[in-house]
């Protein structure tokens, strides 16, 4: 019944109450778990702890579904310490976690600005000879403090902490990163070159970059401005054989937009239907914006009229 009013967390919380009041009912981690998934899929991350809290007080051990789930909701916290003393926690006593959950943990570091905390989370369970690879290669360029310096206080404040609170860090694992994972990272990243470094470590360890990696490293370039670095990732990206699409362009148009580049943003439209991509809204939103804030008002208007008309094709 839970699970059939997944898509009604008020519902579901409602039906999953009524079954944990009554005594008569011995709730397992099924139900548990499910719950749990349902709010923090809808965002309700303080019912969800709420719920995994209750669990633990009737004594049912959580499992690899139940711990992605509270991990998700940890995220939308912003407590990327607890996530990463969770998981730790069950990695330690056996439970068999999946890269979900360490992607879960990832997402929390991202979201809290802890950049250097989640990569130091992913490098300690890579294999010993893949982890220095990775240092080795994230630190070459590194504008001060260098990244290993980082690395190295975000794991002595991690391991402060948990000893603070009495905890055991949890070091190598079987468990190993993804793409996902990555591309969590690349998102966290505040620089062009912390991206690109990122790249770089997740093709190290022989991780195949796909289309979100792509538009994930031209969105930093985008905010940043750097234009330049988003075209070089776009023919990086093609010659890998992965086609860009309306997401891919929209982003390089924001990144010359954010560079006052306006003729460049009108030439990719048309560079856009040359290669068979149809621009949309917030294609030509974009191209209007950069020619706006450059006092091109016939431009802005032309790429207007040219919207409402394509708008027009396509309905019709």
């Amino acid at each position: 019944m839970i699970q059939a009013n997944k898509r009604n967390w008020r519902k579901a919380t409602e039906y999953f109450n009524k079954m944990d009041s009554d005594p008569n009912l011995a709730l397992n981690t099924v139900v548990y778990s499910q719950i749990i998934s349902i709010q923090s899929t809808h965002g309700r991350w303080m019912d969800a702890l709420e719920s995994y809290r209750r669990m633990l007080l009737r004594g049912i051990e959580p499992n690899a579904l139940t711990i992605s789930s509270v991990l998700k909701g940890l995220a939308l916290a912003n407590r990327w310490l607890d996530a990463m003393e969770i998981f730790d926690e069950y990695e330690i006593k056996g439970v068999e976690l999946d890269v979900v959950s360490l992607n879960g943990v990832v997402d929390a570091c991202r979201r809290a600005g802890a950049w250097e905390a989640g990569l130091s989370f992913v490098l300690r369970r890579m294999s010993p000879s893949s982890s220095s690879s990775s240092s080795s290669s994230l630190t070459k360029a590194a504008s001060p403090p260098s990244l290993s310096s980082l690395l190295t206080q975000s794991a002595n404040s991690f391991q402060q902490e948990k000893e603070k609170r009495g905890g055991v860090v949890g070091q190598q694992s079987r468990l190993k990163p993804n793409i996902v994972t990555f591309n969590t990272l690349i998102g966290a990243c505040n620089t062009v070159e912390q991206s690109l470094r990122m790249l770089g470590s997740a093709l190290e360890n022989r991780l195949k970059p796909d289309i979100i990696t792509y538009n994930t490293l031209m969105h930093i370039c985008a905010k940043t401005g750097r234009w330049e670095k988003a075209i070089w990732v776009q023919r990086h990206m093609r010659s890998t054989n992965i086609s860009p699409d309306v997401h891919t362009y929209n982003t390089i148009i924001n990144a010359f937009k954010a560079a006052g580049q306006w003729r460049r943003s009108t030439a990719m439209i048309g560079y856009m239907r040359s290669v068979s991509v149809r621009g949309d809204t917030v294609s030509y939103n974009s191209v209007m914006s950069a020619c706006s804030k450059a006092g091109q008002v016939d431009t802005t208007l032309d790429f207007f009229r040219r919207m409402v008309s394509s708008s027009s094709s396509s309905s019709s």
